[in-house]
């Protein structure tokens, strides 16, 4: 799911977003930025951290228990429904406005 800005600030306490508001999605970020946020998360929860490495060589433990970004099999299923799918236009509808953010 999308992490909005309020929960990005509680784990991390920055906010790199352009567009503000508490409730909206955080943005703005990099592929680091979002796996430092998970293995973050995670010793928040009291779980394993999944990315292990530093700089820009990471490497993910899919046998840890805690937050991990999608593989790109995991998104493009979700992106289609799952196994719930009624081969929507976008992800849960045909219409633009009831799915996104935009």
């Amino acid at each position: 799911t999308e992490v909005t800005q309020d929960q990005y600030f509680f784990i991390t306490n920055k906010n790199p977003s352009e567009f503000k508001g508490k409730n909206n999605p955080v943005e703005n970020i990099k592929w680091v930025d979002a796996i430092e946020f998970c293995n973050l998360l995670s010793e928040t929860e009291g779980l394993e951290k999944c990315y292990i490495g530093s700089g820009s060589t990471y490497e993910c433990n899919f046998q840890a228990n805690g937050f991990r970004l999608p593989t790109e099999i995991e998104w493009a299923y979700a992106a289609i429904g799952g196994n719930l799918s009624k081969r929507y236009k976008y992800s849960g509808s045909d219409s633009l406005d009831d799915v996104a953010w935009y």
